[in-house]
């Protein structure tokens, strides 16, 4: 749609410029969309059969959209884990310890005990799977990630579970690469605890996954997203995107690629001298009432629903709404006895 894309003509050539804005999000819907259907292929369910004459599902031929293909996605994948909830509806047999049964029956294994009775444990069979999927309602035990759970070598999964062993968030790792990250609540409810299971196996962060973990790894150390050291230096991305405890970013801070603030509603400035090697997106960073003297960005600045392609075409449409606060001298009473609003007021005028 217009909006979200931008089409320039270069020497001949069409090129369309991606929003990036929208591109975590995107990414999150397809993901989405393919365990639906690797999950339905995998335990062969009846409309994956239901096929046209060149063999194509019908089902999948009646989607007009990413939004209807995700609806969709949500309501079957509903219906399974609603199906999955019945099932793990009676206490489970066994001891009073609330682990002892999964653990003996080989389904989990705990990896990293925690304060109060939490506990990270490693998801080792299907059922495991299942039981996830019945208590948080996401995917990963509709059948997409059956085959994934048996190649311990490649793929780990792990569950964050609370002193009954109720699950809480849910961890997909592959290669020591930390690719997924799901729970009923947003993550950041227990993300000290997620900093220490990923700081105790050293694993490394997508790019893109930065902003939902808080972490970022950095010539192996570790940093958290809100309290950069100043100077900090990037090579790659940064994804910041709808962060609502991020308030600052550190002065001196370079990064080499693009840089997403969008919907930061707590971030109030940007940090002396900031450079982004890329673009910048500030849309939706609602409270953001200040710009330092000297920032670069070499690419776009979106805000509002405005592209500007320099820092200075950015601070003059910015500061049209957030002027620039003037400064006054303090004024002595001594060598002005008769100052006061009415002469401040005149020193303030243009």
């Amino acid at each position: 749609t217009p909006e979200k894309f931008a089409a320039t003509q270069k020497g001949g050539k069409k090129f369309v410029a991606f929003n990036p804005d929208k591109a975590e999000k995107l990414k999150q819907q397809i993901d989405h969309i393919y365990d639906w259907i690797a999950g339905a292929v995998q335990e062969g369910d009846e409309w994956i059969k239901n096929v046209d004459g060149q063999g194509r599902p019908k089902k999948l031929l009646q989607i007009t959209s990413i939004k209807d293909a995700t609806s969709r996605a949500d309501k079957m994948m509903l219906k399974k884990a609603n199906s999955l909830r019945a099932q793990f509806g009676k206490a489970e047999q066994g001891d009073t310890d609330p682990f002892l049964w999964e653990e003996l029956g080989g389904h989990i294994k705990t990896v990293l005990p925690m304060a109060d009775g939490y506990r990270f444990v490693q998801l080792l069979t299907v059922r495991a799977l299942d039981k996830e999927s019945a208590q948080l309602d996401h995917c990963i035990g509709l059948g997409g990630y059956d085959e994934k759970v048996k190649q311990t070598q490649t793929y780990q999964y792990y569950s964050l579970r609370d002193e009954k062993n109720t699950p809480c968030v849910t961890l997909e790792v592959e290669n020591g690469e930390l690719l997924q990250c799901e729970g009923k609540r947003h993550a950041s409810i227990y993300k000290a605890a997620l900093h220490k299971l990923i700081k105790h196996h050293d694993w490394h962060i997508m790019d893109y996954f930065v902003n939902s973990v808080g972490l970022i790894k950095r010539e192996g150390v570790y940093y958290d997203i809100c309290n950069l050291p100043d100077g900090f230096t990037m090579e790659g991305d940064l994804y910041f995107t709808g962060h609502k405890d991020m308030t600052h970013l550190p002065d001196n801070m370079t990064v080499s690629g693009d840089v997403d603030l969008s919907e930061s509603i707590n971030l109030t400035h940007l940090p002396d001298n900031l450079s982004v090697g890329e673009n910048l997106s500030l849309r939706g960073c609602i409270n953001l009432t200040h710009l330092p003297d000297n920032f670069t960005v070499a690419g776009d600045i979106y805000w509002g629903n405005e592209v500007y392609g320099s820092v200075e075409e950015f601070r003059a449409a910015f500061e049209k709404i957030h002027p620039p606060e003037r400064t006054v001298s303090r004024l002595k009473s001594k060598q002005y006895p008769r100052q006061g609003p009415d002469h401040l007021k005149r020193l303030l005028m243009p």
